[in-house]
């Protein structure tokens, strides 16, 4: 019987961590929602293809990482790594990528493992991470001049940029577009809200546990209208991290494409950030 009870404790345990498993890898592919789109690229060929390696993190395989450089006209023009949100890829990006370019700024764009041409892996919280850290490096050394060196995220990529600045001294400078506090936060806000989210999500992206002792300086940009993170998660985000701290709301816009509702406005103010003289 003794032996029984422990054969059946042994199931019960392969049952309970084949769940957690599988649960996990659920939360990945909802939370990513990796895309392998490609096709579309900056016009007047102003880019070039970079390939960076990303070690081994969070079970994740090490892999390669796409990037495009866009370069400004001066060596000395402040950089820019730019990180793009969940379901979204280089190619989705194109516009946004762009106009961070117009705008005055060097330009490094990445895919995450998972995405795009990137190495093709399920991504993990603490992945992103790690390519966004592989990403920074190739940075520095494309653009050692570079007066400033920033970290844009947008959704998602805003808790990526939020991270990396939190563990990155040499940022100088870290821009939030539509992003929110935490996963966890986010999904209070839906019908799962009956669960113990604290408890049972394994990517947490928590830029709130991060912001308030973050002394990188911090620009925040939201559009009013956003439709998939509420400008309500970009209230809180705000008035939780600490200072120096700015901020930009823009009237009506939506989520995925929030500043063209106000190019001008965001364009100046993304600048003045960024140290770009009128």
């Amino acid at each position: 019987m003794k032996r029984l009870r422990y054969i059946g404790l042994g199931v019960m345990v392969a049952l309970l961590a084949w769940g957690y498993v599988a649960f996990n890898h659920w939360q990945r592919e909802m939370i990513f929602m990796p895309s392998r789109a490609v096709g579309h690229t900056p016009p007047n060929g102003s880019f070039s293809d970079q390939w960076i390696d990303a070690p081994a993190a969070g079970g994740v395989e090490g892999g390669k990482v796409h990037a495009w450089w866009l370069p400004a006209a001066s060596p000395e023009a402040p950089a820019l790594l730019y990180l793009h949100g969940n379901a979204d890829t280089l190619s989705t990006n194109v516009a946004a990528i762009d106009r961070l370019r117009q705008a005055g700024f060097a330009v490094l764009a990445i895919d995450y493992r998972g995405f795009g041409a990137s190495a093709a892996l399920l991504p993990e919280e603490r992945s992103a991470y790690a390519d966004a850290r592989a990403a920074w490096q190739r940075l520095e050394q494309l653009a050692p001049r570079a007066v400033k060196r920033l970290a844009y995220g947008h959704s998602l990529g805003g808790a990526i940029a939020v991270e990396l600045a939190a563990t990155t001294p040499r940022v100088d400078g870290v821009v939030v577009e539509g992003s929110f506090t935490s996963v966890v936060d986010v999904a209070k806000s839906t019908e799962f809200d009956w669960m113990p989210l604290s408890l049972v999500v394994s990517q947490r992206f928590a830029s709130d546990e991060k912001v308030a002792a973050l002394k990188t300086p911090k620009l925040f940009i939201h559009c009013a209208r956003d439709e998939v993170i509420p400008l309500r998660f970009g209230d809180r985000l705000y008035e939780q991290a600490g200072e120096p701290k700015s901020r930009l709301v823009i009237p009506g816009g939506d989520h995925n494409d929030c500043p063209a509702a106000a190019a001008g406005e965001w364009r100046d103010t993304l600048r003045r950030f960024g140290g770009i003289s009128a």
